[in-house]
């Protein structure tokens, strides 16, 4: 089973895309099968493909391994804002107080958890294990920085509670 996507902020998020579609790319160039390009860097096809669909829970190693297997290296600069992204985001995250878990949770206050309840109807109410599992397991589909502080809030609760 896949590791837990880590929350990277939009910027880490497209430059992760972009390395992986410099990946598929020069594989592709170099005409060489997903089956080959995995078995040379030592990685499953499943992982290979999951470096290719850029889904942050891939090691960095398998993202290393594939570069030295098509004969690619990465290069470290400096942005021209270091960190900033990441810097407003922990700001943010530091100015957003900590609510304390509700015993329900109403769905339809929480946009992001509406749309990962899409099953439920309007008016249902999760426990905080049923609301904490469907943000875990759906982690990828969260868009932190579009997040309502009220569920941000919400959402960091739930992760210290569990």
């Amino acid at each position: 089973m896949p590791a837990k996507s880590p929350l990277i902020s939009t910027s880490a998020r497209k430059r992760l895309e972009q390395i992986a579609q410099g990946i598929r790319d020069r594989r592709l160039s170099l005409g060489v099968s997903s089956v080959v390009a995995a078995r040379a860097a030592g990685v499953s096809r499943v992982t290979w493909h999951r470096i290719e669909k850029a889904e942050s829970s891939v090691t960095m190693g398998a993202y290393a391994a594939a570069l030295q297997a098509l004969g690619l290296d990465v290069q470290l600069t400096p942005a021209d804002m270091p960190g900033k992204e990441a810097l407003a985001d922990l700001a943010l995250q530091e100015r957003t107080p900590t609510a304390s878990v509700p015993k329900t949770i109403q769905v339809e206050k929480y946009p992001q958890l509406r749309q990962l309840a899409w099953h439920v109807r309007d008016g249902f109410e999760l426990t905080p294990a049923e609301a904490f599992g469907l943000y875990d397991r759906y982690r990828r589909h969260l868009d932190l920085p579009a997040m309502v502080p009220e569920e941000r809030s919400l959402l960091r609760a739930l992760e210290k509670h569990h």
